[in-house]
């Protein structure tokens, strides 16, 4: 399986500020991903928590009609966003929720 990672280029999401791309569904997002180049839009915050001692991840990703999210809390930086493509890639492959 191969996954490749498309960042949107900044005339992309210029019009659209943090909380609109919050509030935006995934298939907005998908629609922003697809002009992009990609084909489904991996969407989600990253907080630092000092209760939890570390970062906070949030994530959302839409296929076959239906939302996914899952979470991570107390985890580094990196490891948040290992967390965000693994879910991903559990995602399209057709493995269920992360």
């Amino acid at each position: 399986m191969l996954m490749r990672v498309t960042f949107p280029p900044a005339e992309l999401v210029s019009g659209m500020d943090e909380k609109a791309l919050r509030a935006a569904d995934i298939a907005g997002l998908d629609q922003l991903a697809k002009k992009a180049g990609a084909d489904h839009a991996l969407a989600g915050s990253i907080v630092w928590s000092d209760k939890d001692l570390g970062w906070i991840a949030d994530w959302r990703l839409g296929e076959d009609g239906k939302t996914y999210r899952w979470q991570v809390r107390g985890v580094s930086f990196d490891e948040a966003f290992r967390v965000a493509i693994r879910g991903a890639a559990q995602v399209l492959s057709g493995n269920g929720q992360p």
